[in-house]
């Protein structure tokens, strides 16, 4: 076996490589399309703010492991390994796309190594390593096998979690006092269609000040987020998208969305949620989940939450307050260069 390493893969090459992987899989969909299109034809704001690598490894004249190597302008300290593929049995294959990180990353300054995560945070984050029964709308989808290609590596592991329960569980209705108190001090709204871009550089404006301080979160410039979420217009409802609002100022935001790849099943999942630091005690969260629960109760049976990571414990107890089960487990790897 010669296995030999190239960039600048042809996208053609990557989706085939794909199609292999995921041939026997009904549950795969294929995440993040449009940011991985954009990649491949150098297009796009982000593409603009980022050094940007693919590459591929070859057994003779196979493609058979791919990656691609990403270092944002704005989080110029790290090399980041994005959507990652591979077929089984070539472990010598990411050995050599870990190797090839590392030298990039020694020779643009970078102090670590990233895998896991697809550009950003707002794209999804982690490989899959529990939960391969399904597959769920907005979050990373992978073989069981991907996971024991970096157990080798001696890796720092951030791990997350997503949890599912019954829309019984989910009612604001058991504080209602609460709830009545937190509508008095807020406004709440949905995004505005018509305005869809002025929103989301509204909403940029918010996401990097409420979560400046979450991990791997970096700053976002305004049509980089546009660019993210401009595709979804076609399926997108308004009410997907819920504000809080203070003297006209965005202080909380909560995505929802229906589980696209669930289509016979009543399933929606909160992408989301996030609120400005100096509201974190003000019960506003609880406010976007009451209206979140206005518009979800009654039509779906099942509710999903985005990745949380294990040791964000504010997030996690929010959110186990009504949806607790264990639904996927993912990790981040991090690696020193």
């Amino acid at each position: 076996m010669e296995l030999i390493l190239e960039t600048d893969i042809n996208y053609n090459e990557y989706i085939n490589l794909i199609d292999e992987i995921y041939k026997d899989d009904e549950k795969f969909e294929l995440n993040c399309k449009d940011i991985i299109i954009n990649i491949f034809k150098n297009e796009g704001t982000f593409c603009e703010n980022a050094k940007i690598i693919s590459v591929g490894v070859y057994d003779k004249t196979k493609l058979i492991a791919s990656s691609i190597l990403v270092i944002p302008n704005y989080y110029s300290k790290a090399v980041l390994v994005c959507f990652f593929e591979a077929l089984p049995n070539y472990q010598l294959a990411v050995n050599l796309i870990i190797r090839y990180a590392r030298n990039l990353g020694l020779k643009n300054n970078c102090q670590r190594i990233i895998i896991g995560l697809n550009t950003h945070i707002n794209a999804g984050a982690g490989i899959l390593v529990e939960g391969f029964s399904t597959n769920s709308y907005g979050n990373n989808y992978n073989p069981p096998y991907y996971g024991d290609y970096f157990k080798n590596f001696k890796a720092t592991i951030h791990a997350s979690t997503s949890y599912n329960g019954n829309i019984e569980d989910f009612s604001p209705k058991t504080i209602d006092k609460v709830i009545k108190k937190v509508c008095k001090q807020f406004t709440f709204r949905e995004i505005s269609k018509p305005n869809f871009k002025e929103d989301m550089a509204l909403y940029t404006q918010f996401a990097n000040k409420a979560f400046a301080d979450h991990k791997f979160y970096y700053e976002r410039k305004e049509e980089e987020d546009y660019e993210l979420y401009e595709p979804m217009l076609s399926t997108l409802k308004s009410e997907n998208i819920l504000f809080a609002e203070k003297a006209g100022e965005i202080v909380g935001c909560l995505m929802w969305f229906p589980n696209y790849y669930k289509k016979s099943t009543r399933i929606y999942k909160i992408m989301e949620i996030g609120v400005l630091p100096g509201y974190r005690k003000s019960g506003v969260i609880l406010g976007l989940f009451n209206e979140c629960s206005k518009r979800t109760n009654g039509n779906f049976d099942y509710i999903e939450s985005g990745w949380i990571f294990d040791d964000n414990f504010l997030s996690k107890a929010i959110t186990n307050r009504w949806i607790k089960d264990v639904h996927k487990r993912y990790n981040v790897y991090e690696l020193n260069i």
